[in-house]
């Protein structure tokens, strides 16, 4: 996990939410999210059949497995949606 994420976590658990919201929204930072419903809209855009569930296993093994000198991609994503549809 990314130290900023968990420094903004550890003031929010001491209820210090705009210090999580500072260290949060810092210019030296980007965060780029994939969420649950862009895997289920590309999923169904590309043909994929898939669960939520799966959807789920998905988006973890995509951050667990990504090369973040690379990132992640659509390229990435097809390839996730083939093995997890495929299961």
């Amino acid at each position: 996990m990314n130290i900023h994420i968990k420094k903004a976590i550890k003031a929010l658990k001491k209820n210090e939410v705009k210090k999580a919201l500072k260290i949060l929204k810092s210019k030296d930072i980007i965060y780029i999210t994939w969420t649950l419903d862009d895997v289920m809209n590309y999923a169904e855009l590309t043909g994929y059949k898939i669960t939520k569930k799966d959807a789920r296993c998905l988006l973890e093994d995509f951050e667990e497995n990504h090369d973040p000198e690379y990132g992640l991609s659509f390229e990435d994503l097809n390839a996730y949606l083939q093995h997890y549809s495929e299961t």
